[in-house]
């Protein structure tokens, strides 16, 4: 199933979208950004929610711009999972059905058949405010996927979760792309969320989509200042020369070595992080953010070392 959407506007006071032109086909693609950047804007277009200026949506060849959601064959799952809290699960997943005018045994064997396979068959009686994140999320998405759509619009669907219900939710959101052949576009901040899902990923700021790629290349080889900024280089973009490489130069805090080489620093702040420690250091009146295992002390002197071979000049 394909999305193409040509030429998009929108404006609302202030805020201008677009022009946007983007494809997605059959595959797991990521929008990430900036708070306010478009992003969930973007995919309100394309469920319906928000009339463009100007522009199109075309979904597997059909021009959709002007149609109503229910008839654009896409499911759409919000950041807030918009249950119905005065309704049984089984009542909110089958809600779309009903309101398609389904016969009731096509709705009971589809919600059965949905419910079992994401495994809430045990949740249907319950009401949704008895449950937990994980389990209003997978509701959520039991509701998208019952109506059959083949692209699924996904804002923000990992960011009421605990680290342990999002991992668990990444690996069924890749179980169900393959199983049921979708189209998935996925909004998020989150940079470990994007690179784990997407096939590719796309990143709007300001209204303007500024990157559409492979994860790789967006994450070690940014196209420009702000995307670098974006996505982890923010202290270590500079204008200079490193090891005989002139330019605008981004190096990101993983690939600077502390404790060896020949430029020396003094720590300013250490700031913790799961698996070690992000240094803050100024070298003669610059600052550069370095990674470490080990914590330094504000004040202390270090050396670092950039390998050449790491450093992306612009």
């Amino acid at each position: 199933m394909s999305l193409r959407i040509i030429e998009l506007e929108y404006q609302v006071q202030s805020f201008r979208l677009g022009p946007i032109n983007l494809t997605v086909n059959n595959e797991y693609f990521v929008l990430m950004g900036p708070t306010g950047s478009g992003k969930s804007t973007l995919l309100r277009l394309v469920a319906g929610a928000h009339r463009p200026r100007k522009g199109r949506i075309i979904i597997n060849g059909m021009d959709v711009t002007t149609l109503p959601p229910e008839k654009r064959g896409v499911s759409f799952v919000p950041q807030d999972y918009a249950l119905f809290s005065i309704m049984s699960v089984r009542r909110n997943i089958e809600f779309g059905l009903r309101a398609r005018g389904y016969p009731r045994d096509h709705i009971d064997k589809a919600v059965s058949s949905i419910a079992s396979q994401l495994g809430i068959d045990g949740l249907l009686a319950r009401s949704p405010a008895t449950l937990s994140g994980g389990e209003r999320q997978k509701v959520a998405l039991a509701r998208a996927l019952v109506s059959g759509a083949k692209i699924l619009l996904l804002d923000e669907p990992l960011s009421m979760l605990d680290p342990h219900s999002r991992m668990e939710f990444m690996e069924l959101l890749k179980d169900v792309r393959r199983r049921y052949e979708l189209t998935i576009m996925h909004v998020t901040h989150d940079f470990e969320e994007a690179y784990s899902l997407a096939d590719r990923i796309g990143v709007i700021m300001g209204g303007q989509l500024r990157y559409v790629g492979d994860k790789e290349t967006l994450f070690n080889e940014p196209s420009d200042v702000d995307v670098a900024s974006f996505v982890g280089y923010r202290n270590n973009v500079v204008d200079g020369k490193v090891l005989g490489i002139d330019g605008l130069l981004f190096i990101r805090p993983e690939w600077i070595e502390l404790g060896t080489g020949v430029l020396e620093g003094t720590v300013i702040t250490v700031i913790d992080s799961l698996n070690g420690f992000y240094v803050e250091i100024s070298i003669n009146g610059n600052r550069l953010v370095a990674f470490s295992k080990r914590r330094p002390k504000v004040g202390e002197k270090v050396n670092i070392n950039i390998v050449k071979h790491h450093v992306i000049k612009k």
